[in-house]
């Protein structure tokens, strides 16, 4: 499937526990292309696509971080 990820992790002001910005950034360029600063595309394997999903849901904060798929 082709998926396009797009995310905006909020400031690390703003959070009370560490920063995850790099952590999530580097398993997006791990998966998937990058075509500007926080949005990435490419072809991903139905498996390779809810690893991806599951480590960004594992260390995004929910209330603060922005994480969409396409």
């Amino acid at each position: 499937m082709y998926v396009i990820a797009i995310y905006d992790i909020a400031d690390k002001k703003i959070y009370q526990e560490k920063d995850n910005s790099r952590r999530i950034r580097k398993q997006f360029e791990k998966y998937l292309k990058r075509v500007n600063y926080s949005v990435f595309e490419g072809e991903l394997s139905a498996a390779e696509y809810k690893s991806l999903f599951g480590y960004v849901k594992k260390y995004a904060n929910q209330k603060l971080d922005s994480i969409v798929f396409y």
